[in-house]
């Protein structure tokens, strides 16, 4: 209890926060800490200068308080007092007003500025002024300058001058904006300077007349800045004090009237329009106002006896939204602006219309379909929205409009009217309604307004036993509300019930909050569905809140929408941007992963401009307003609302509004498809083309269509979008078609509604209206149907032919404009190839009329086809266009109905004529004799001409063996080219069977003896197909059945391996030196196999070692990198444990054969072609006849032998890293070359058995054994190194039971390919031959 109070100071040392309140008589109050009494009288100023309290006095004292203890000491004491004084912002600076006395006595005012330790910086005598008024001193929040208010003595008018901080220096002298220099007459007292938020205005009441009051403004530079006038009655009330926030965007004004009451207004500052947007009316003295220096929405009012604390919550907008309209609400004192969004928007300070009341607007708070307004009197105020003129009307509802109390029914005490807060409306009947509003006494009251009486009762209070810090309506239903404790806490009201949430707390208060009451149906995720409610809230630190989740760490705004089912936020700090979060994944929203990476693909983040704020977003319209720093409002259409809105348009068969909003946001048209592609082409076409009447609309659809799902890729549809249409997805749709089947069905539908003149909604639609949008369907489809376009032209043109009218119906206006759109989807040229195609001349001359064609070259063209016989015409059109086929059609048509071509002068670049052999040379030059057969078929004689024809080409094309079969087919069959094509394709047997036919020519009669070398030289090659040995004994059994050639084909023999054959067939001819070399052969093949395996056993040895160690290198990286073996990077290796490896192939020399393959045993030392051996055969040739007789590309007779060039390795190349996956690779490839495979068994122990039967058995023995000796060394080294694999698995999982751990071993995919390799066995002869030897 306390009285006189002048000023107040908040003080926050780091450990507590409190406010501490000055009185005049020196009487010092600490909030629930201490209290205190300063000596003297005359105090006015309170300040906390870290880490201490100093006040001041006006008679001169400046005092130092301990904050903890409240004990003071006297600092020291102007001998002739302070007139007034203050520290700067960052408590650097104290500046004084104080009096000087010179010698001769005069009195001098003088500025001076000491430092935190009380010394004398700079000192400055002030212009003269009349010490009896008051002085009021302030200084620039950034602390650079100081301002005086004084009324000077020399014309007695009062100034504001300020200074610089400094040195004192005049800074500028307060006067008119009209550059006359003069004084601003009539300043009162009231001085106080805004931040860079309000542009550094220095604010101060001017008396404009007896009857107004303004307050004006100072720039820095002294010059006076706009007005606006104080809504009060001048004759009683003058401004005590003013007081901006900390940033200045909120500018409070005390004013008191003469019989003691006050008033205190906070203005707001919007698009250079100055807002009243609050009012409280005091029936006793406001002492002093003061906002707390860090928070700005914190109000400090000091009385007589008490002091009042008020947080400010500011709302960026108050509207009253249905389901198709929109209308926001803006406060100015007496009166409520009202502008429509939903019809236009209206920047500040315009409107739409507005409401004048008695007393200044407090509160609005709308709910469906009612507004109250509570007004700074305690009235309320119902607003209704009139059908006929669509204006707001009042009414009063209270019995007195001018009452300030209402009496409670049911003995409840008296509650102050004027001290409601936080009024919401939650139930809404026909004759009633139901609100509930907050007390500063922590007390919830109801209060039931009658519609029919106009009366408000208070119906009950509830206790809460915690201040409210805010109360509002859920979005998504009109009864009950959401309310906030101070501590956070939230409750749910609900018809008289107050409960207890059951969702998770916010993480700190959030003053602004909305919430779903039933959220259980947005949850993505099943599991979630027992969360039945979802709130938001924004705390006074910027942040934004879901339950426990944090969803940003600076926001200005946010609206939660329920129609769009998306939260939408305006970012601060870095980045300022329109966001959007949607519902369903609120209560999974990642806050470790940030709101960016929140972010739905295709809905993407807009920017915005650096202090925007969201206003409202537009129910019926995909709208979302933006309100600019400095007032004017920006609708844009962000993705997240557009998508939406056109998908729950197309959804509900709107197509003519979502179109429309998808052409202006440039959304993909296909999504009208896509959304519900089988539903489209089954019904929602029909729709489609009854909203959509404009021709221009249906061809830009049309023309976008694509064959790609763009739900998919582009616009995807959110897993939570309600869809009003069931998806059947048991019908399959396929993408690629979609284009065709949309134009298909288009196309049907336009046609349709032609023909019956209607569509089947009932729309009237003349005869060719659609004309545009079916050539657009003809154009679309892929490939285009330009023929029925063209078609569809003609006969539109024969319809509308006017008979009077010479001219040729495709010249009109009509046709030729329906003939330029075609050509603008395609273009002209195609357009004239088309209808040329289609033999139409006329209709040709009319496209060709609107191209860019010279006359020069198509009016002769057109003259010459028209003069033409009609099938010969068709021919050359087709020749021209490439149609070859049909060309050979028309050809064959204008012989058959006997056109003359005698008057006809033929062209350079056609074949000119339409005879057989005109036909046959188009056949021969397109291939076309397919055709040609089928339209020849009754005529035998020119089928076999053309079959002839057909086997050449076919000659040509390389398909030898269709030829000979056709050849042979035909009537009588051509021996000549059947012959050939046998030769071509490797028959030799077909060749030689029809060289014996006694109808072949005689120079093929007796065989050459030179071409049946070069035959069996060519089966020899492969030529045939086969295999080598089966290739090498054709040819064997050619040169002996045709040529009479033993020594050759015993070669061919020698070559193939095969010594049985080769023996028996010098034995059967009696060439014993024939037979002679054939066992040498065996003897030299045999002595290259021993030290072959030899090698092949030690390199199957060393790989095999070195794989086993790689083999664990590559389990241990997959295990370290915990990737599949198909995951790791070929070549991507960290390297090898090992230094070692070998990189060498499996045998020193290289080769470009196999290890299957051997060495040809020809005149030349048999060598392998896998080892290089120094045995040297003894097969040699006996005479240079056999030589050169024998003389083929299988040996080198007669040709020098060529030095090899050195191959020299690429520097570049890369070689293989020991341990890495190539050299595995590699060493399984070497394991695999060192086996010995099936083929190569078997000619090894074929021979084996041939050198047993010719008297070699020694050497066939030990060959024999080298082979077992190989194989059965391989089977043990497989043995050994399998067992240990298991045995080396079995314990990695015993040591993984004993460690508790769940560990597989690593199987790699080759380890089944070299477990599976061993050598063939030989035959069991061999076993049984060798078993007793």
């Amino acid at each position: 209890d306390f009285k006189n109070s002048i000023d107040i100071c908040h003080v926050d040392d780091g450990i507590q926060e409190s406010a501490v309140i000055l009185a005049e008589d020196g009487s010092l109050f600490s909030q629930d800490a201490w209290k205190q009494k300063l000596c003297s009288n005359g105090w006015f100023r309170v300040t906390f200068v870290d880490p201490q309290i100093v006040c001041l006095s006006r008679r001169g004292a400046i005092v130092s308080v301990q904050p903890e203890s409240g004990e003071w000491d006297l600092v020291g004491e102007f001998e002739n007092g302070i007139l007034d004084g203050g520290w700067s912002p960052d408590a650097e600076v104290l500046a004084l007003i104080t009096i000087t006395e010179s010698e001769s006595g005069s009195k001098n005012c003088i500025l001076l500025t000491m430092s935190a330790e009380f010394d004398v910086l700079e000192e400055v005598l002030l212009e003269p002024f009349d010490i009896n008024a008051q002085v009021t001193l302030g200084w620039r929040p950034d602390g650079t300058l100081l301002a005086v208010n004084s009324l000077e003595i020399s014309d007695n008018t009062r100034r504001i001058r300020s200074y610089h901080r400094e040195s004192l220096a005049l800074n500028s002298v307060g006067r008119s904006e009209d550059g006359s220099g003069r004084s601003v007459p009539n300043l009162q007292l009231p001085l106080a300077w805004a931040c860079g938020g309000c542009s550094n205005l220095i604010a101060s009441v001017q008396c404009k007349s007896k009857r107004t009051q303004h307050v004006v403004f100072f720039e820095p530079n002294g010059l006076r800045h706009r007005e606006y006038s104080l809504r009060s009655s001048p004759q009683s009330t003058f401004v005590k004090s003013l007081c901006w926030n900390a940033q200045s965007d909120i500018l409070a004004v005390l004013m008191e009237e003469e019989n003691g009451s006050s008033q205190l207004q906070l203005w707001h500052r919007s698009n250079y329009q100055w807002y009243l947007k609050y009012e409280w009316q005091y029936a006793h003295t406001v002492r002093c106002v003061e906002f707390h220096s860090e928070q700005p929405y914190r109000l400090f009012v000091a009385f007589a006896k008490e002091m009042r604390e008020y947080l400010c919550c500011w709302d960026v907008s108050t509207y009253h939204v249905t389901e198709d309209s929109f209308t926001a609400f803006a406060i100015d004192g007496h009166t409520l602006n009202i502008t429509p969004f939903h019809k236009a928007l209206i920047p500040p300070p315009m409107y739409a219309s507005r409401i004048s009341f008695d007393h200044c607007v407090r509160i609005i708070s709308s709910n469906r379909d009612a507004s109250v307004v509570y007004l700074s009197n305690g009235s309320l105020v119902v607003l209704s929205k009139k059908t006929q003129n669509d204006h707001i009307n009042a009414v009063y509802l209270s019995s007195d409009p001018t009452s300030e109390k209402i009496k409670w029914e049911n003995d409840l005490n008296d509650i102050d009217v004027q001290t409601l807060r936080h009024i919401v409306i939650v139930n809404i009947k026909e004759t009633y309604l139901d609100l509930i509003a907050a007390t500063p006494c922590n007390q919830l009251v109801e209060i039931k307004v009658s519609l029919i009486t106009h009366r408000a009762i208070i119906s009950n209070k509830i206790v809460m036993g915690k201040s409210i810090l805010r109360i509002v309506n859920w979005s998504d239903c009109s009864n009950g509300a959401i309310i906030e404790l101070e501590d956070g806490e939230i409750l749910e009201y609900d018809d008289a019930d107050i409960l207890p949430s059951s969702i998770e707390p916010l993480l700190e208060p959030c003053p602004w909050i909305a919430g779903i009451y039933h959220a259980s149906s947005m949850n993505e995720h099943q599991d979630m569905s027992h969360r039945t409610r979802l709130i938001v809230g924004l705390s006074t630190r910027s942040r934004l809140y879901c339950h426990d989740r944090l969803l940003a760490d600076s926001v200005s705004s946010f609206i939660l929408s329920v129609s769009y089912q998306f939260l939408y936020f305006v970012t601060s700090g870095s980045h300022f941007q329109l966001r959007s979060l949607a519902l369903a994944t609120l209560h999974n929203f990642d806050p470790f992963m940030g709101s960016e990476e929140n972010d739905i693909e295709g809905y993407e983040i807009r920017s915005v401009e650096r202090g925007a704020r969201l206003v409202a977003i537009l129910p019926s319209s995909p709208t979302a307003i933006l309100q600019m720093p400095r007032g004017n409002l920006e609708g844009i259409y962000p993705r997240s609302l557009v998508l939406p809105f056109v998908m729950s348009k197309i959804e509900s068969g709107q197509y003519g509004s979502a179109i429309s909003m998808m052409r202006r946001q440039k959304v993909d048209l296909n999504l009208a498809l896509d959304l519900n592609p089988v539903e489209f082409l089954q019904n929602g076409v029909i729709e489609f083309v009854e909203e959509i009447q404009q021709v221009d609309i249906l061809n830009l659809f049309i023309s976008t269509l694509r064959n790609v799902d763009v739900t998919k890729i582009l616009h995807k549809v959110p897993p939570w979008f309600k869809r009003m249409r069931i998806l059947d997805e048991s019908i399959p749709f396929d993408p690629s078609t979609k284009v065709n089947m949309v134009c298909q069905r288009m196309r049907g539908l336009l046609i349709q509604a032609e023909e019956r003149g209607g569509t089947l909604g009932g729309t009237p639609v003349e005869d060719g209206y659609y004309l545009l949008p079916i050539l657009s369907t003809f154009a679309k489809e892929s490939p285009p149907k330009l023929e029925e376009a063209l078609a569809m032209i003609r006969e539109n043109a024969t319809k509308q032919r006017n008979i009077q009218s010479k001219k040729s119906p495709l010249l009109s206006e009509k046709t030729q404009s329906s003939i330029q759109y075609l050509a603008f989807l395609a273009n002209y040229e195609l357009l004239f190839n088309t209808s040329l195609g289609m033999y139409d001349y006329e209709l040709t001359r009319a496209i060709a009329r609107n191209s860019q064609m010279d006359p020069k070259v198509y009016l002769p063209l057109l003259k010459r086809l028209k003069k033409l016989p009609i099938f010969f015409a068709k021919y050359e059109v087709d020749i021209d266009l490439k149609r070859y086929e049909s060309a050979l059609s028309n050809l064959h048509l204008s012989f058959a109905h006997g056109e003359s071509l005698n008057s006809i002068e033929p062209t350079e670049d056609k074949i000119f004529g339409n005879s057989f052999s005109q036909c046959l040379k188009l056949m021969e030059k397109h291939k076309l004799h397919r055709l040609g057969l089928q339209l020849y078929h009754q005529n035998s004689e020119k089928r076999s001409q053309i079959m002839k024809s057909l086997g050449k080409h076919l000659l040509k094309q390389g398909k030898s063996q269709v030829a000979l079969s056709v050849f042979l087919s035909v009537k009588p069959p051509d021996l000549d080219g059947a012959k050939q094509a046998a030769r071509h394709c490797g028959d030799w047997k077909y060749f030689f069977t029809l060289s014996s036919l006694k109808s072949s020519s005689e120079t093929d009669s007796i065989l050459n003896y030179q071409l049946v070398h070069e035959i069996a030289d060519e089966i020899a090659e492969g030529k045939s197909g086969v295999s080598r040995r089966e290739a090498l004994l054709d040819a064997s059994r050619i040169l002996l059945d045709y040529g009479s050639d033993v020594a050759g084909s015993i070669e061919f023999l020698t070559l193939a391996e095969m010594w049985s054959e080769g023996f028996r067939t010098a034995t059967q001819y009696s060439r014993d030196d024939l037979a002679k070399k054939v066992t040498d052969a065996a003897v030299s093949y045999a002595s290259s196999r021993l030290s072959e395996f030899e090698e092949r056993n030690l390199a199957f040895e060393n790989k095999s070692l070195r794989y086993v160690d790689v083999l664990k290198i590559r389990k241990q990286v997959l295990k370290d990198s915990g990737l599949d073996e198909g995951d790791m990077i070929q070549g991507d290796d960290n390297g090898s444990l090992f230094s070692v490896a070998s990189t060498s192939s499996l045998f020193s020399t290289a080769s470009t054969g196999s290890v299957e393959s051997v060495g040809s045993v020809g005149s030349i030392a048999s060598i392998s072609s896998v080892i290089s051996l120094g045995s040297q055969s003894t097969f040699t040739m006996t005479s240079e006849l056999d030589r050169d007789k024998h003389k083929s590309k299988f040996n080198n007779i007669g040709k020098k032998k060529k030095k090899k060039k050195k191959s020299r390795r690429n520097p570049g190349s890369r070689k293989i890293r020991p341990g890495s996956e190539e050299e595995l690779q590699s060493l399984v490839e070497s394991l695999e070359l060192a086996c010995v495979k099936t083929d190569y068994a078997y000619i090894v122990g074929d021979t084996i058995l041939f050198l047993s039967q010719v008297g070699h058995i020694d050497l066939s023995q030990q060959l024999f054994n080298s082979y077992e000796a190989l194989r059965k060394s391989i089977e043990s080294l497989q043995t050994k190194r399998i067992e240990e694999s298991i045995m080396e698995c079995l314990e990695i999982e015993r040591k993984a039971r004993r460690e508790g751990i769940e560990e597989t071993p690593i199987t790699l995919k080759c380890e089944a390919r070299v477990d599976a390799l061993q050598c063939e066995q030989l035959s069991t002869v061999l076993n049984d031959l060798f078993s007793f030897l």
